[in-house]
């Protein structure tokens, strides 16, 4: 069994589910210039906000669960020692995305464990030691607490250039100018430069092949979680049409006449959605307390909506 590719992607899971130093802060410094998509997610932030402690505090929680796992087989805590995670690629090829961990590894165990893996192969690049298992998996230590991942080697090998100085990162770019709108407490980050050039060409909603930029962030103020969602379009006409359905869905889900939806009522009456132009936003804001509660009642009573 792929021991590492599996605790990698539970930790992935749990986190989309969601500078060095103690700090889950993005590194730009290793993102390439000609990314289209990123995503970052702060775990230092999260667990400081009191969504992050509730979930945490949750003893048969997936968080705890994680926790458990990886301390089982990484011997590390990944609440503690994971600082943040940042997910970046070109295109719609998510076999070029690059995976970088943030945190304090054991390198030594880490490396003992890659040692096991049927097929390891070592490369150097560099000053760099690159670790091939499981035949399209990539992995090496840019540093003592920044681990890349991913399962194209020279995607990897031009994060080590960006890494290292040798190729421009995204500072300057498009991107950055998106994710300079985002505020810095916000413990999710993800920015698309164009959603229609990132998607696949076949079974997508119409209106995402004509969305251009968008950005989401999650953040906490006051113990209330807030949600933003903007999105760019080709014409005032599709940011329109896109903002009918959005609200119709909402409207839809409030007429239902069941419990389950009742109680979804304060969520969805704190959704606020906007129009300008051809962008549209949608923005949320709810007490973190209320919410766990909320997700805690639906996943104790399977709740499932019919539309």
């Amino acid at each position: 069994m792929k021991k590492v590719t599996l605790v990698f992607l539970a930790l992935l899971l749990v986190l989309v589910l969601p500078t060095m130093g103690k700090s889950g802060a993005l590194q730009t410094s290793l993102v390439p210039q000609n990314t289209q998509w990123l995503l970052h997610f702060d775990m230092q932030q999260f667990i400081s906000t009191r969504l992050g402690e509730l979930l945490l505090g949750e003893e048969n929680g997936k968080f705890h669960k994680a926790s458990q796992y990886l301390a089982q087989h990484l011997k590390m805590d990944p609440f503690k020692d994971f600082f943040g995670v940042t997910i970046f690629g070109q295109g719609k090829d998510e076999h070029k995305a690059v995976v970088a961990l943030a945190g304090n590894f054991n390198q030594e165990f880490i490396l003992s464990l890659l040692g096991k893996e049927k097929g390891h192969k070592e490369s150097r690049y560099g000053k760099y030691t690159i670790h091939n298992w499981g035949c399209t998996q990539f992995g090496v230590f840019a540093g003592d607490k920044l681990v890349l991942i991913g399962k194209d080697e020279e995607a990897v090998k031009a994060a080590l250039d960006v890494f290292g100085g040798k190729k421009k990162s995204i500072t300057g770019t498009k991107m950055m100018s998106y994710l300079k709108e985002i505020p810095k407490d916000a413990f999710l980050k993800v920015v698309a430069d164009d959603i229609s050039s990132i998607i696949g060409d076949h079974h997508q909603p119409v209106m995402l092949k004509k969305a251009g930029m968008a950005f989401f962030m999650a953040l906490e103020k006051s113990e209330n979680l807030k949600l933003k969602l903007r999105l760019t379009t080709d014409s005032p006409e599709t940011a329109k049409s896109i903002e009918q359905i959005a609200n119709g869905l909402v409207a839809l889900v409030k007429l239902q006449q069941k419990e389950e939806a009742a109680k979804l009522q304060p969520l969805l009456d704190s959704l606020k959605i906007s129009l300008k132009g051809n962008t549209i936003q949608m923005e949320l804001s709810y007490p973190s307390e209320e919410l766990v509660k909320m997700l805690s009642h639906h996943k104790d009573e399977h709740v499932h909506l019919d539309f």
